[in-house]
Order: structure tokens, then sequence, then C-alpha cells
């Protein structure tokens, strides 16, 4: 499957485009500045696998976050959502569950595929979806 998967994804994405995604951080319970600051920055995701190990690195602005995780297993997330969170990968998509750990925030689904040579992230919290569209690099 870490073969697949650094087939479909591996390597450097530059999202170029998003649909409805402040929308999204506000159903999130994400303030106003924090949601603005986040719609200024272009998101730059990197993806490797090592083993069985998914390695992700998300670059915001001045802000670099890595996460390493194993599918179906619990890890913790400080991206987007800091608390717990866990990933799958089945039909060339990798679906992440993120539970905060902060009561006044919601959980958030994303689900990333590849349509048309281009990542699609669709990030479902409360009903609300909304969409970052990636090139790779």
């Amino acid at each position: 499957m870490a073969a697949e998967f650094q087939t479909l994804f591996g390597g450097e994405w530059k999202e170029y485009k998003n649909e409805n995604v402040e929308k999204v951080l506000e159903a999130m319970g994400m303030n106003v500045i924090t949601r603005k600051a986040a719609m200024q920055c272009t998101p730059v995701m990197t993806f490797a696998t090592e083993g069985d190990t998914i390695k992700v690195t998300l670059k915001m602005g001045p802000k670099t976050e890595n996460t390493s995780f194993e599918l179906g297993k619990q890890f913790d997330s400080k991206a987007m959502v800091e608390g717990k969170a866990t990933a799958l990968f089945s039909d060339g998509k990798l679906t992440v569950e993120m539970t905060p750990s902060d009561g006044d925030k919601k959980s958030v689904t994303i689900v990333r595929e590849i349509v048309n040579g281009e990542m699609v992230q669709t990030m479902v919290c409360e009903g609300v979806q909304g969409k970052r569209i990636f090139k790779k690099c």
C-alpha cells in the first residue's frame, strides 16, 4: 500500500486555488484573525514514505509542520487541528479524521485524491465543505 501511496502522492504539491476553505475554518471554530492569516498563505505539502510510515511536511508561510503516521493507527496532529487523528488509504484516497483536543474546536475530515494530475483536498466540518487544489511542483 505504501508503494501505491508514494506513486500517487509522493513529492511536493503547491496549492493554486481553493473553494470555500474559509467557511470550513470558521465551522471548525477558528477565529477571524487565524482564518484570515491561513487564507493569506499558500500551502505547500510534501509526501514521502519510509516503510509503513507516511511523512507529511506542510509549509504555510513561515510555519512548517512535520507529521509522521502509520495508516489505521491514531497519531498526534498539530496541523490544522491540534489533537488526535487517524488516516486510511483506500481506492486511491487518503482520508484523515481529525479530532481536536480543544473542546471549542470541531472535528474535520480531510480526503485527498489525485484528479487529472492535481491533488484535490476536500475538507468537511459540520456539513460545510471546502477544497484546496494543488499542482505538483
